[in-house]
């Protein structure tokens, strides 16, 4: 069952790259950080698709983690 709440993040050349779920993105941030990924939410980076996820760990530290939408590569992390 495809999940209508999850929708994919569309890149500029479709057929070039791959799609990405929202879900998908919190996987890779999950895996990278280990923590609790609190959100994850569409944006543009530069001219392109990607993921913002915010994660939370144990002692209260926040960090942003950008995914590219398209390719599923780690853009930035910051706290």
């Amino acid at each position: 069952m495809i999940n209508h709440l999850l929708p994919p993040i569309l890149s500029l050349h479709a057929k070039e790259h791959k799609k990405m779920l929202r879900q998908e993105a919190a996987n890779l941030a999950f895996k990278e950080y280990p923590r609790r990924v609190t959100a994850v939410e569409a944006v543009q980076q530069g001219n392109s698709p990607a993921f913002r996820a915010k994660s939370l760990s144990e002692i209260g530290n926040g960090r942003n983690i950008v995914v590219d939408a398209a390719n599923g590569h780690l853009i930035s992390r910051q706290h």
